[in-house]
This record gives C-alpha cells, structure tokens and sequence, in this order.
C-alpha cells in the first residue's frame, strides 16, 4: 500500500512539472514577437537615421563650399558679395546628389562673423523650396519628415609660404623696400601705384625671375604673365634663392602683360615675389626671395628708352585656395591670405 503511494506521488509530480513546461513554452512566442516588434523598431530608426546622416553630409559639403568661396569675397570685395558668392556656390547642382529636391537660395543663410570669417547655415526645413527630408520608416510613427541643417564657418590665414599651380604668381620681383610706406589715397583698397621696373637692382637685370630654374623662354615668362607660374613655389624660413633673367623684350610680352592689365573696379589680382637681397649681374643675377605681395598690373611700357619703361602696380589684398599654408611660427602676411575651416 504505501508503494503505491508512493508510485502516485511520483506520477503527480512528473505530470506537474510537464505541465509546467507546456506553460513556459505557451510563454515564449508572445516574447519573441515582442521582441521582434522592437528589433523591427530599432531597424528601422537605425535606418532613418543613417539616411538623414547621409543627406546632412551633403549640406555639410555644400556649406562647406559655400563658406570657403565666401570669406574670400569678403575680404577682396565687400559683405552683399560674400553672402552672394556663398549662396552661389552652397546651392550648386553638383552639391546635391540625394538632396531631392536640392536646397535653392531660401535654404541658405549666410552671417559676417568678422572682417575676415564667415559662417554660412544651410537647412532643409519647412518654409524652404525643398522642405523637410521625408524619412522611410519613421512615417510609420507619425514622423513623416525630418528637419536636417549644416553650419560652417572659415576665416583667412595669413601664413602664407607658398602657392600652387596657376595661382597667379607673376615672375616679376618686387623688393621689400618699395612696400614700405604704402599709401591709398583715395580709399579704394588698393594703395597707390609703385613703378616696379625698371630699376638696376644688379647691372643687367631688372627683376625678372626664372621661376623654375630652368631655361626658360619669353614665351614660357608670357605663359606665366598669362596664367600665372604653373609650378608649386613654396619659401622655406630663409628665403629661396631665384635666378634672374636679363631683362625683358617688350615686344614679345605685351600682349601677356595687357591681358592683366586692369582697374580697381574690375580687379584683376596676381601675386609678386618680394625679394629683399639681390647678388651677382646679368644672366647670373641671384634674386632671394622671401615673401609674396598681392597687387593688380595697373599700367606698363616696356619698349623704347630704358629710362621710360615702367611696369605699375597697385598692391592689394589676395586670398585664394591655391595658397599654401605654413605652421603657426610662419609670419603672418599683410595682404595675401588662404581661406581655412574652423567649423
């Protein structure tokens, strides 16, 4: 008798704890959905989230651009064509590849944050021509569009020690003395004329440089007149010794030099190498190099009398991307500068 007691106790056990698990797996599928609803949920998020990091990488490039052509206009002409040029150049086509449709004028805004930086927003947002970015998944919950911007500010650095190809650099000298005591009498930014040519700095030569180095030819000088030198020019700390070149044939580079000619209306900006020590005469004539000056070809006459020659340059300020830059030690320059990112 008390075996079978004891078998029942056993059975009755067995079959609790089978029903137990019966209960424990009618549990799980409620679990698993519910887990699978906030992995769904998740996916989704993550996926919204990825697009819209994508499309403001987009404005980001674009307020970058913008910000960057900008503060260069703000320095070489005035505030109303810096906020022009960037919205220009923030809205451009080529920016946008997913931002559909792109972001036109009224998704820009452009503020001077000081005579030389500049900072440009540029949003997709209600009340704007291309709007608020409609997002994939996030609709399900009510969110059916997002509103994405992007900010960038640039200022100019003026540690300037070299320039990149085509940036203009002219392959006539300038030496350091004549900038001193520059005058701009009538306040259009750019100081009075200076007659750079021509001047006996060694006998025979009258500051023009071999840029290279090389053998170079008059129509290799008008090609950089032109186009401004086509090589990298960098100036270590000392300065860069460049050879000179005898002297100029007028006939052959007028042409080159009246292509730059220009106004202060109509600036048509290059840059000079400034030497401060000349040694050596003639086609020997070592110039030392040791900085750059912007300016703008204002008037010339390099045939007839030597005494009656002249090449006359106005100096003002020059600011380009092609600027190469230097480290913090690197003196500053007064008038030529690049424009840098700092947001």
């Amino acid at each position: 008798m008390k075996k079978e007691k004891k078998a029942s106790r056993s059975n009755s056990s067995a079959q609790s704890y089978t029903g137990l698990l019966r209960d424990e797996r009618g549990t799980v599928v409620p679990i698993v959905a519910m887990l699978l609803v906030v992995i769904f949920g998740f996916s989704a998020l993550v996926l919204d989230l990825g697009w819209l990091f994508v499309v403001r990488g987009e404005l980001q490039n674009a307020a970058d651009a913008g910000v960057m052509a900008g503060v260069v206009e703000l320095v070489l002409n005035s505030s109303s064509e810096a906020e022009d040029t960037a919205v220009v150049y923030g809205t451009q086509s080529g920016n946008f590849r997913l931002n559909i449709p792109s972001p036109g004028a009224d998704a820009v805004e452009v503020t001077v944050l000081g005579p030389e930086t500049l900072q440009v927003l540029i949003v997709r947002a209600e009340g704007t021509t291309a709007g608020p970015v409609p997002t994939i998944f996030a609709r399900i919950w009510g969110k059916e569009t997002a509103e994405v911007r992007a900010v960038a500010v640039a200022t100019l650095n003026h540690r300037v020690i070299g320039t990149g190809p085509s940036c203009g650099l002219m392959p006539f000298g300038i030496h350091e003395d004549m900038l001193k005591n520059l005058d701009d009498s009538d306040g259009d930014g750019v100081y009075d004329s200076i007659d750079i040519y021509p001047h006996s700095w060694s006998p025979g030569n009258f500051g023009l440089l071999d840029l290279d180095g090389g053998s170079n030819s008059n129509a290799e000088t008008a090609y950089w007149i032109e186009n401004g030198y086509d090589g990298i020019f960098v100036i270590p700390d000392t300065g860069i010794n460049v050879e000179g070149d005898p002297g100029i044939s007028g006939g052959s580079l007028n042409g080159a030099i009246s292509s730059r000619v220009s106004s202060p209306e109509e600036p048509d900006r290059v840059l000079f190498p400034v030497f401060n020590k000349v040694e050596l005469q003639g086609a020997n004539t070592i110039f030392t190099v040791v900085g750059f000056v912007g300016g703008i070809i204002e008037g010339f006459q390099l045939t007839g009398n030597i005494g009656n020659r002249e090449l006359l340059i106005g100096v003002t300020d020059f600011s380009a991307t092609c600027i190469i830059l230097g480290d913090g030690d690197t003196e500053l320059n007064p008038t030529v500068s690049a424009p840098v990112l700092i947001q």
